[in-house]
């Protein structure tokens, strides 16, 4: 009780010093920002999203989960303390704590963990894209067409769409729909300390699945132009150019790994403040190859490739991964809080019932398809049962698709940002419990603490 009458002052103390920081947010005479302003909500999100969090754990609710409620009450739709101007410059910071999520991703995956569950995540990762991608796609096209034919308006999102642009409609949205989040699959595992095949098939599955949907993303985008504009001829080029792209960010992530393994092996100092000078590094290369060469580095690929070759190339996997540990509590706290702080309220309701019919569709289809994979590979009735619960969380692929289309194509794809939005919103928040409750009910929570880091 002390510790969470401590917990309540402390959370209620911070909130009147941002509300006294709101109120001179700018020089009444200058209308200047406030100095120190971005790192002083910087410090309130790392406290505030962290006590929030914790208040929050007794009700079994994932850590993650907390932040990202913080975050929406915290954000500018709700009481308004982290702007989205504010949010906007703290873009690099958050893109930071992603890479250092990535990393960790990809040292999670060492490949002797992996080996006794490569068929399910091969079975799992094939049968999830094909029966998500292609059962969404029709779902969407046959919701609109038993609406017409019962004489309903099916919202105003799909009011007066021609054939091919319900086409394009229905395959932007399966696409969405076949994304995941790495980000909080490993940050459930970390939190629950989990080890055992259901956390191993979550974090294999969706690594790879994002490799996937990049390559799936090239298709859909080139075949959607192409119904959008007759004109235009399926783009071949574009699929060549992102294979490109995926094999150029592979080779540099190895590469990255070889430098992380020689820093580990002779220098082994301040490992904490090199892996993140590393990750920066990383993200202003890939935005000066990006402006000066028109070539786009994945980021994410490369993170997750350097762990990878760090945990089984090397002997330093354990090192990478307990020093990353060391550091994941605030960026945890960044990357997710600021998540939460992004989630547009108004998308969520305007289409809550249009965005919880999908994202239920997509649920089940999730399920039916991990079913169908656990049991061609042969695994245990749990992983049939909960295999699914890690894929339902959607963050960083999804919204950028979004944005994406929603300047590719005005009009039709500023209708399918706002249901995106809308559907991210709810799998953000229910995802990562779903996943704690299967890993717990498993019997895998803790077990990383018994049988190694």
């Amino acid at each position: 009780m002390i510790g969470l009458a401590r917990k309540i002052i402390t959370f209620a103390v911070l909130l009147g010093v941002v509300w006294l920081v709101e109120v001179l947010r700018t020089d009444p005479l200058t209308e200047a920002p406030f100095p120190g302003l971005v790192t002083l909500v910087l410090g309130f999100i790392l406290l505030a999203g962290h006590i929030f969090a914790r208040l929050l754990s007794p009700l079994g609710l994932p850590l993650i989960t907390g932040y990202m409620l913080a975050g929406v009450i915290f954000g500018p739709q709700l009481l308004g303390f982290v702007s989205s101007e504010v949010k906007d410059s703290l873009y690099t910071i958050n893109e930071i704590a992603l890479g250092l999520i990535a990393l960790g991703a990809g040292g999670e995956l060492a490949l002797s963990r992996l080996k006794p569950q490569l068929r399910a995540i091969g079975w799992v990762t094939l049968l999830q894209t094909g029966l998500v991608f292609c059962g969404t796609a029709a779902g969407v096209a046959l919701f609109y067409i038993a609406a017409g034919a019962l004489g309903l308006q099916p919202t105003h999102l799909a009011a007066g769409l021609t054939s091919f642009e319900l086409v394009t409609a229905a395959l932007i949205l399966a696409l969405v729909a076949t994304a995941n989040s790495p980000a909080s699959t490993v940050a459930v595992i970390d939190e629950e300390r989990a080890r055992g095949p259901l956390a191993t098939l979550g974090l294999g599955v969706t690594v790879l699945k994002d490799v996937v949907v990049i390559i799936l993303m090239a298709v859909t985008l080139s075949v959607t132009a192409n119904l959008m504009d007759p004109q235009e001829s399926f783009a071949g080029t574009l699929v060549l150019a992102i294979l490109f792209e995926l094999a150029v960010s592979i080779g540099l992530g190895a590469l990255l790994g070889g430098l992380l393994i020689a820093y580990l092996a002779r220098i082994n100092r301040e490992v904490g403040l090199f892996l993140l000078v590393v990750v920066l590094l990383t993200i202003e290369a890939g935005s000066l190859i990006e402006s000066q060469l028109r070539f786009h580095l994945h980021f994410l690929v490369v993170c997750v490739m350097a762990g990878f070759v760090v945990e089984n190339v090397s002997e330093r996997g354990d090192h990478l991964i307990r020093e990353l540990k060391k550091s994941s509590l605030p960026v945890y706290v960044i990357f997710f809080t600021l998540t939460g702080v992004g989630v547009d309220l108004d998308a969520v309701a305007l289409l809550w019932p249009l965005a919880l019919g999908f994202a239920v569709w997509r649920a089940l289809l999730l399920f039916a398809s991990t079913w169908a994979g656990s049991r061609v590979a042969g695994e245990p009735p749990i992983i049939r049962r909960s295999g699914w619960t890690p894929f339902i969380t959607q963050a960083g692929v999804s919204l950028g698709l979004a944005e994406l289309v929603a300047a590719s194509y005005p009009g039709l794809g500023t209708k399918i940002r706002t249901l995106v939005l809308a559907v991210v919103a709810l799998n953000q928040l229910v995802g990562p419990v779903l996943f704690k409750w299967s890993l717990r009910g498993a019997g895998e929570s803790g077990k990383a603490d018994v049988n190694g880091a």
